[in-house]
């Protein structure tokens, strides 16, 4: 009874933690701490898939893009930053290349729990425990949301970049209008609208 009364609080707080930022790192920030905490995390990560230009995406079912490392709580182990512990970057390649959740315990008596966020990244956990089955199967519905959450985020911000890039192609065009292309001073036209 206790355990089910553990899964149903631990799925609930960690929906709850989903969605309440529209910027994506602060959003998954948020989310791994509520992990962090709620199963005694020794570390936990994610990375996402990017484009080209190092920009998270949403990729469809059978396509595969690079994966780069987002977020890690904390952000280094004994002084190294993540992104250069050999150890994680091996499981992480193991998880990409599996497409489904993967468990592996290092030599230093750690496991590494890995789960698929669906068409968006990759999410590892390290613990000095087992994460049991039944948890584990727990998470699933919550990464389907997490992965809506993600492709929220995403959408947002390109919809932010293309509103600012509008602004700024708009003020480019009235200076442009009002300024000689040679000089920069005032053209003849915006000089005569204020003469008169």
């Amino acid at each position: 009874m206790n355990k089910a009364l553990f899964i149903i609080s631990l799925q609930h707080e960690l929906a709850m933690a989903i969605g309440n930022e529209l910027d994506l790192k602060t959003m998954l920030k948020v989310f791994l701490k509520v992990c962090f905490n709620r199963l005694n995390l020794t570390s936990a990560h994610i990375y996402t898939y990017t484009n080209d230009l190092g920009l998270s995406i949403k990729i469809t079912t059978q396509q595969s893009a690079p994966y780069q490392h987002l977020i890690s709580l904390p952000k280094t182990k004994h002084g190294e930053l993540w992104t250069k512990n050999e150890v994680l970057m091996l499981f992480t390649e193991e998880l990409n290349n599996r497409q489904r959740p993967h468990e592996f315990q290092h030599e230093n008596k750690q496991y590494f729990f890995g789960f698929i966020i669906p068409q968006h990244g990759l999410l590892v956990f390290e613990t000095q425990f087992v994460i049991e089955a039944p948890i584990q199967k727990a998470l699933i519905p919550i990464l389907e949301k997490l992965a809506t959450s993600c492709y929220t985020s995403i959408v947002h911000d390109s919809l932010v970049q293309e509103v600012y890039s509008r602004q700024v192609a708009e003020e480019r065009i009235a200076f442009q209008a009002q300024h000689d292309g040679l000089t920069g001073l005032l053209n003849r036209q915006a000089f005569e609208c204020f003469v008169v």
